[in-house]
């Protein structure tokens, strides 16, 4: 028998839901939600507010531009992983049970990568529309620099 009990965390507009379940009986399939959408920069800001305030430990940011168009701005936190012909083995080399937010330019590599990690059986994928150039139109924070976060 499996309990459950659910509690609503309302924080900065974005419902988050956690589920508290003893785990369930040897033999039995559990079924996964899977969640691979593209989202508005305004959603992914309130995303990453949440995030922030919960010391990164919710979901990763994946900066799929270069390292130097990395270096020129970038959302706090994200981390580097270039959309180049190696980009199928680096994602093999992530956890697929972590949620993610991916960005690029404009969103169109954002969109791809999105597409080749749901065949590759990622969890939650979440892409920003109109990548980093939405983000900064909407004058978001950003990182510049080589450092981490």
């Amino acid at each position: 028998m499996t309990q459950k009990c659910t509690f609503a965390l309302v924080l900065v507009g974005i419902p988050a839901l956690m589920l508290l379940a003893t785990p369930a009986p040897a033999g039995a399939r559990a079924k996964v939600k899977t969640v691979h959408r593209t989202i508005s920069a305004t959603t992914a800001h309130d995303y990453w507010l949440f995030h922030k305030q919960t010391n990164f430990q919710y979901f990763e940011i994946i900066d799929l531009r270069s390292p130097k168009a990395h270096a020129r701005g970038r959302i706090p936190g994200a981390k580097n992983l270039e959309a180049n012909k190696h980009l199928r083995g680096k994602l093999n080399r992530l956890s697929k049970t972590k949620a993610y937010m991916i960005y690029c330019r404009n969103g169109k590599v954002g969109k791809r990568t999105m597409a080749l990690m749901k065949k590759l059986r990622f969890r939650t994928v979440y892409n920003i529309q109109d990548g980093i150039i939405a983000w900064n139109r909407r004058k978001y924070e950003i990182k510049r620099g080589t450092g981490d976060n």
